[in-house]
């Protein structure tokens, strides 16, 4: 399984105090993401307390095509890198590669998957081309090593 770990503020939406929402043309580089990859999304955004069924209807109803398979939970040291890490330790899929789209570097040991969206932009096309190429990558590699 391939995951995309996804931050909403600063990745679909800009953070330059005049978009307070979800921006469409964000969400179509994201669907662009996702049906290019075949990946699956996980929540890590502060976006995730509202719950997993209403981020998921607000992300439909801003033309997200993908699945969301969830949320990542929300721990007392609230570093972003060890709850990813934490929901990757009770994940009873085998994930194969993952990417975290955020606009903040707070990752820990999982520094090496973020890509680090400008919360000026968002999620650019140049973002979506190094995801899929990392998410590609990534499952390569893993299916190298089981041979």
């Amino acid at each position: 399984m391939r995951v995309i770990f996804l931050d909403i503020d600063g990745v679909l939406n800009t953070c330059d105090g005049l978009e307070t929402g979800i921006n469409r043309g964000l969400v179509e580089h994201l669907n662009m993401l996702v049906r290019d990859s075949g990946a699956s999304v996980v929540v890590s955004s502060s976006w995730r307390v509202a719950g997993l069924r209403r981020i998921r209807t607000t992300l439909r109803e801003h033309g997200f095509i993908g699945r969301v398979s969830g949320v990542t939970p929300i721990t007392s040291l609230g570093i972003r890198g060890l709850e990813i890490q934490a929901w990757l330790d009770s994940c009873r899929w085998s994930v194969t590669s993952l990417v975290i789209l955020d606009d903040n570097d707070d990752m820990a040991h999982l520094h090496p998957h973020l890509i680090r969206t400008d919360y000026r932009k968002g999620l650019t096309a140049d973002d979506v081309s190094e995801a899929i190429d990392r998410l590609r990558t990534a499952f390569q590699h893993a299916q190298a090593a089981e041979a």
